[in-house]
């Protein structure tokens, strides 16, 4: 009888055990594909990015809609950074531009009536343009789901009733930038949805790739914090052109992280360089490395490298350049360096909205540091001195003590 109890709480175990890994809490999800034709740049308030669209789902019942994935504003205006979801109320009091202005796009706005997964605080949400509401919506909470047959996640987002937009970006904004304290994956975390908050992008064939709902288990590449919190931005150490330092002539010393297309150097960087190699360059607006047909001179540039305090990134004049009908050009941030969509898939980039880090895990070269287990046999080496020193001067004090005494001692005998 022992051995059957035994063998049944073994078997009750298993059963508990089993359980806890699948109550039916997580995504099976962990990517989501983008089609490249759904893919566009955006002048958003932070500068350019690229936004992608895909098919998703909201609400309870099911209502399809139109999710655009950014990491940064893709608005022209400094609306507050969160979830945007475009509802019916637009099209029924024309309320939409873009909607009035081509009625063939925007066909999936959210039905918040006939929800009943709906919450809402009743808070209202306005942000004026030119004297006239540009947005204008409440704050609203509601599941949505990739996929019709998966988990959902509870989003918080601002349904909006007005949009002054005259052209389309999509009914649906899910916004992943730094200071969207919402971010969907960071609530999917918390609700117990995704095991991670950290998401990461690739590239395939043709589509481009958001991953998430995954560990991204990188333990040998060191997470760095964001110089702000409001962007995806990391603070530069030093920079290099050749043996030359530069980066006082950077002037923003930090880089920022986003999908423009491809890397972007500083304005006043290229001023530098222009100057250094003047029969290459020319005074105009686009940046064309003269004397250079179709980028065949780079070899005469020197690499740059960025440090930071973890990481050292070296990139060749080639990265820095394009070439347009014949002529070489170069990418040109009116502000800081720019880290684009190349970067972000080549070096691995892994971002984690919970804590604001990043980490760069691969095609990289990490910084040395002392590892903190090295200090271990100093501490023990400095203990044991301090000790010896502490018993010789205690020796010292009481020799001093002794001698002392005996003074006194013969001095009353004279």
């Amino acid at each position: 009888m022992r051995v059957i109890r035994i063998i049944f709480h073994i078997f009750l175990i298993v059963i508990l055990f089993n359980n806890k890994l699948t109550q039916g809490a997580y995504l099976k999800q962990n990517y989501i594909s983008f089609d490249q034709q759904k893919c566009q740049q955006f002048d958003g308030t932070q500068g350019s990015t690229m936004g992608c669209t895909v098919q998703g789902f909201i609400a309870s019942p099911n209502q399809s809609q139109t999710f655009l994935f950014v990491l940064y504003n893709p608005l022209s205006f400094s609306v507050i950074d969160t979830n945007l979801i475009v509802n019916s109320q637009c099209t029924v009091a024309n309320k939409c531009s873009y909607a009035f202005n081509a009625p063939g796009l925007g066909k999936t706005f959210y039905n918040q009536k006939k929800s009943i997964t709906k919450q809402t605080d009743g808070v209202q949400y306005e942000y004026i343009a030119g004297g006239d509401p540009f947005i204008q919506g409440t704050y609203v909470s509601d599941i949505i789901k990739f996929s019709s047959n998966d988990q959902s996640i509870l989003m918080n987002f601002i349904s909006v009733s007005t949009f002054g937009l005259a052209s389309y970006i999509a009914d649906g904004v899910i916004s992943l930038s730094r200071g969207n304290s919402n971010n969907i994956f960071v609530e999917g975390y918390n609700q117990e949805k995704l095991i991670s908050p950290k998401f990461m992008f690739g590239a395939t064939f043709n589509s481009f790739r958001l991953n998430f709902n995954q560990e991204f288990n990188f333990e040998n590449s060191p997470s760095i914090q964001t110089y702000s919190n409001d962007q995806w931005n990391v603070q530069i150490a030093g920079i290099n052109f050749g043996d030359d330092d530069v980066l006082a002539v950077t002037h923003f010393q930090t880089f920022n992280v986003n999908t423009v297309q491809q890397i972007q150097v500083p304005y006043s960087l290229a001023i530098y360089i222009q100057n250094k190699y003047p029969k290459y360059f020319e005074n105009n607006e686009y940046w064309q490395i003269r004397n250079c047909f179709q980028c065949s001179c780079l070899d005469d540039f020197p690499d740059i490298t960025i440090y930071t305090s973890e990481y050292a990134f070296t990139f060749k004049m080639a990265d820095l350049t394009y070439v347009n009908q014949q002529y070489c050009n170069m990418y040109i941030s009116s502000s800081n360096f720019v880290f684009g969509l190349e970067q972000l898939i080549s070096f691995g980039i892994v971002f984690n909205p919970l804590d604001g880090s990043l980490q760069f895990t691969q095609n990289v070269k990490t910084m040395n540091h002392l590892s903190i287990s090295n200090f271990y046999p100093i501490m023990v080496l400095a203990s044991t001195a301090l000790l010896l020193l502490i018993l010789i001067l205690f020796k010292f004090e009481l020799k001093l003590i002794t001698i002392k005494d005996e003074f006194e001692f013969y001095k009353k005998l004279m």
